[in-house]
């Protein structure tokens, strides 16, 4: 994105090129440019499960937090190069469409992904719920079949953009630092929209991790609960069943759990800091 006679600064040209990138691979990975239906479909399913368990839960206000937030970021974000370009420059409307079309696009699929999460998290609430106050153990079991099964659903459809986000994050905060230690911090301010955006996309895979940590608490909350005999059978086969089961948020059939997550964030740590110091 060129502005105006000028020649473009390296570092905005530089942050441009790797979100209208992942916003292109984004757009590739949800189907979007062949009409898929795939999202959509998954939403659905969601939804009527949604509806026809939900209880006193409320998912919509944690959703209009998360809408709000990545509202707040992408303006943020938007103000920022529009700042760095400068009111004064020529093409200043093309530079601001653009990266706001671009960013808007990642802001969307990460919305996108919080909401998946975001209900898993509380269908997995509402089982839970409804085993303590009704522990029929037998049905229990067939509920978590179908609620598995919608998860291992929605990981599949949002698996490619989920990786899509992490790749543009992983790229951006490369970049930022590789560019900042070759010129400063000048050159810091003119990446900063980059970096914004990704306070909203590395929330994902921590509420992706938290769907999984539901998961593996359930079969605790399972056994504990107390029918005047304490060794029912039908309650040890329903926890042995959701054990064997590994439900969880996968990621090309690979669980994600905290403590991959966070392992993963200590080897980036580790790398970008070496990167930083030119150790690499």
């Amino acid at each position: 994105w060129s502005m105006g006679g000028e020649p473009p600064a390296v570092g905005i040209c530089a942050m441009d090129s790797v979100i209208a990138g992942g916003a292109l691979l984004t757009l590739v990975s949800c189907g979007s440019m062949w009409r898929s239906r795939a999202m959509a479909d998954c939403q659905r399913l969601l939804r009527g499960h949604w509806r026809k368990a939900a209880g006193a839960f409320r998912k919509e206000d944690a959703s209009c937090a998360d809408l709000a937030f990545m509202v707040f970021i992408w303006s943020a974000s938007l103000l920022l190069r529009m700042h760095e370009c400068g009111l004064s420059r020529g093409m200043f409307a093309v530079n601001a469409l653009g990266f706001g079309l671009a960013s808007g696009v990642i802001m969307g699929m990460s919305s996108y992904v919080l909401g998946i999460c975001r209900c898993l998290t509380q269908m997995m609430d509402m089982f839970c719920c409804r085993v303590i106050e009704e522990p029929d153990f037998a049905e229990a079991v067939r509920e978590w079949s179908l609620l598995q099964s919608l998860c291992r659903r929605a990981c599949a459809t949002i698996q490619f953009g989920f990786l899509t986000l992490q790749a543009t994050m992983t790229a951006t905060v490369l970049l930022t630092v590789t560019q900042t230690t070759r010129h400063g911090a000048p050159r810091l301010l003119s990446l900063a929209p980059g970096l914004v955006l990704c306070l909203a996309v590395v929330r994902a895979p921590i509420l992706a991790a938290a769907v999984t940590d539901k998961c593996v608490r359930v079969p605790v909350l399972v056994n504990s609960i107390s029918v005047g005999n304490d060794l029912d059978e039908d309650r040890m086969y329903a926890v042995h069943y959701i054990i064997q089961s590994q439900a969880g948020f996968y990621l090309f059939d690979m669980r994600l759990t905290s403590s991959s997550l966070l392992k993963t964030a200590y080897v980036a740590c580790a790398c970008t800091f070496a990167l930083a110091t030119q150790v690499l």
